[in-house]
Order: C-alpha cells, then structure tokens, then sequence
C-alpha cells in the first residue's frame, strides 16, 4: 500500500508497518482491531489503489455454517434455519457484526422469498421471485 501512497507520512507510516521493526505494532493497528480494508484505507486517505490491487487486497468470504432446524415432515417445501447473529466490541471497542448473520437477522420475511441453493462444493443465498 505504500507505493500507492501520495502523502509522505502515511507512506512512512505503511513502510515502517511493513519492517521488522512495525510488526508489532501492525498487530496493534490491524488484527486486534479486526479492521477492515476500508477503514484501513480511510485511515490513509491518499492511497490510490488501482481497483486490480484493491480486489486483491479483500480476502474471500468464508463459508458459514448454518443448523436446519425444521423438518420436511412439517414444511415440505420449506427450509428453517437456526443462526446465531454474530456481534462483539473490539478492544477499542468499535463495534463488529457477522456479514451473513446479520444480513440474515435483517430480512423481512413479509418483503418477499428467499431461496437456499445447496451443492457439493457451494452454498449460494439469493432473492427468489414472490410466488
């Protein structure tokens, strides 16, 4: 991200993140707080990252595990799931919320289907039509 950096503080900042001698402190800023890359980017406002950097940056989604907690005897064309919503305080205590589970919690059931597609290797949750 240094190289990217237009302004010199922020490029010092990042390079010495990058040393030997920054490692802890990287820690510090970045995995006890969990930051995203966003807010590492609005932390260093003049980084310009060409997005093909950026993408590259992001780290896959991980697969989420959910528990089906209805039966096919009761609903048979319906699956019920059981999710716990995910929600903590980091140490600085900004807040941080689980991106499925919270997504999950949010839908409103009344505003239309949703659909669970389920294969060997790949789980995909999308908008149904209404029926």
């Amino acid at each position: 991200m240094s190289f990217f950096a237009t302004a010199e503080h922020e490029k010092e900042r990042l390079q010495y993140f990058a040393s030997s001698e920054g490692r802890d402190d990287l820690y510090q800023y970045n995995q006890k707080e969990r930051r995203t890359v966003l807010e590492v980017l609005d932390d260093f406002p003049s980084v310009q990252m060409p997005f093909e950097w950026l993408v590259q940056l992001v780290p896959p989604l991980k697969t989420r595990a959910f528990s089906i907690s209805s039966s096919p005897l009761a609903h048979a064309d319906q699956v019920h799931l059981t999710v716990s919503v995910v929600s903590w305080k980091t140490p600085y205590k900004r807040l941080r919320s689980g991106l499925c589970s919270t997504w999950l919690a949010e839908i409103d059931p009344r505003e239309g289907m949703y659909c669970l597609t389920i294969t060997p290797y790949k789980s995909l949750i999308h908008r149904g039509s209404r029926s």
